[in-house]
């Protein structure tokens, strides 16, 4: 086993430690996260479709639905990157 330098242990150390405090900072406490109209973070989540890629496209937005956020990236699983615009209007709608 390859013995740490210091300096690659105060890395580590402090990585995990900012990793801990920005999970913390972004969950409200005592709040369902999805029912919360505070965000502490200054950035909006959102998620590829490819991530529900073993569902059809209804079941993934109704997953998304459920964990509270509002952005979905339609992954090539979902919707064929040389869909119409008419496809696109009516997948959206």
């Amino acid at each position: 086993m390859e013995k740490e330098s210091r300096r690659e242990f105060l890395a580590l150390a402090g990585a995990g430690a900012l990793a801990g405090f920005l999970h913390d900072a972004a969950i409200p406490r005592g709040k369902n996260v999805a029912e919360s109209k505070y965000s502490p973070v200054a950035f909006t989540l959102g998620i590829a479709s490819y991530s529900f890629r073993a569902f059809p496209l209804d079941q993934a937005v109704a997953m998304t639905k459920r964990l509270g956020i509002k952005k979905l990236a339609l992954k090539d699983v979902h919707m064929p990157l040389k869909s119409s615009d008419e496809d696109i209007r009516g997948t959206v709608d």
